[in-house]
């Protein structure tokens, strides 16, 4: 009778306590299953992160300058300025597509703007390439191993809205490309404005030839409020170019033109620039020296003739020093300048990422 009693009451008790003890476990594991499913999310979310930061490069640019003038009708300057501040976002959007939004920052500019905010197409196993969006026109080479932009820059480079179409192999690059603008032929507001370029280039040298409908859409005549007087026809322009590697010596040369006079609003002018540029590297330095020449091109406030050397050398990784000295001729009075003499440094300190 003990034992039947017992075995009785064991089966009882464990009746009794088995549906809490199911209970409890059911809720542990539902628990796991949340905190799994919590651990499974963050996982595939990281992992989506990492995807998305492998697709994107950020990359920019900061130049401090600190110059000095001294003309010969005024009294002598010195500044220290943000000269560019730089910041560009790259994202592969797919194998074959991406999208560049670049902010630019200059001190003595018009604050914070976007500079470049474009996408570009590149088909694979194909030389062509496709770019929409606004950028800067292949227009005009400007390549100096000085601090300062070449005088053909003031007249040639133009940021628009614009269609590219390039090709690019490795000895051929040409492009052809349009564009609205901002100065129209006779107020006609439409897209008939283009340009195109033809170069050719290996390990030993590099030349080209660009052509612009418009002229008159340059930046550089745009800040001098430049426009075409009513009934004037759009006046086009041409850039040559070209560079030579010897040994550590690099020579380059570039003559940018107006092909035809801006009329009334030009004074008749038929703008025009020219350099000359010798580099050489020695060590960690860039030594070079320039010549630079304008031809009618008072009305945009360019001096006549230009004299610049300097040096470059890198500090340590991303970080640069660069230094110039230049002497501006006037043109002059008769001419519509003032006949002075400017003398000008700059010292330049850069960093890169």
């Amino acid at each position: 009778m003990n034992k039947t009693f017992l075995i009785s009451s064991l089966l009882l008790s464990s009746i009794a306590v088995s549906p809490f003890t199911l209970s409890d476990e059911k809720h542990e594991i539902a628990n796991l299953k949340q905190r799994l499913a919590v651990l499974e999310n963050a996982k595939a979310s990281e992992q989506e992160t990492e995807s998305w930061s492998k697709n994107i490069t950020i990359s920019g640019v900061l130049e401090f300058e600190a110059s000095y003038e001294d003309s010969d009708s005024a009294s002598s300057s010195s500044d220290l300025v943000v000269a560019t501040a730089e910041l560009g976002i790259d994202a592969a959007v797919t194998d074959q597509i991406s999208a560049l939004v670049t902010l630019l920052y200059e001190e003595d500019g018009d604050g914070v703007e976007v500079d470049i905010a474009s996408a570009s197409y590149n088909p694979d196993g194909n030389n062509f390439s496709f770019v929409l969006g606004q950028d800067y026109l292949p227009f005009g080479a400007y390549g100096t191993a000085l601090v300062n932009d070449p005088l053909a820059l003031d007249i040639g480079e133009a940021r628009e809205t614009t269609f590219i179409v390039n090709y690019e192999n490795d000895a051929v690059n040409g492009a052809f490309y349009i564009f609205n603008g901002d100065q129209d032929e006779d107020g006609k507001d439409t897209l008939v404005n283009y340009g195109a370029r033809l170069a050719v280039s290996n390990d030993t040298f590099s030349m080209g030839l660009d052509y612009l409908s418009n002229l008159a859409d340059s930046d550089g005549l745009q800040e001098k409020d430049f426009g075409y007087a009513a009934g004037a026809g759009v006046v086009d322009g041409v850039s040559v170019y070209g560079s030579i590697n010897i040994g550590a010596m690099t020579v380059m040369a570039e003559h940018l033109s107006a092909l035809d006079d801006f009329g009334v609003d030009g004074n008749g002018s038929e703008p025009s620039a020219s350099q000359f540029e010798v580099a050489v590297g020695a060590g960690n330095f860039t030594y070079a020296i320039s010549y630079q020449q304008t031809d009618e091109s008072v009305f945009i406030g360019l001096p006549e003739e230009r004299l610049s050397v300097g040096f470059s050398t890198e500090i340590f990784g991303g970080i640069s020093l660069g230094a110039q000295l230049q002497q501006d001729e006037d043109y002059s009075v008769a001419n519509g300048g003032s006949g002075d003499t400017t003398n000008a440094a700059v010292i330049q300190l850069a960093a890169e990422f």
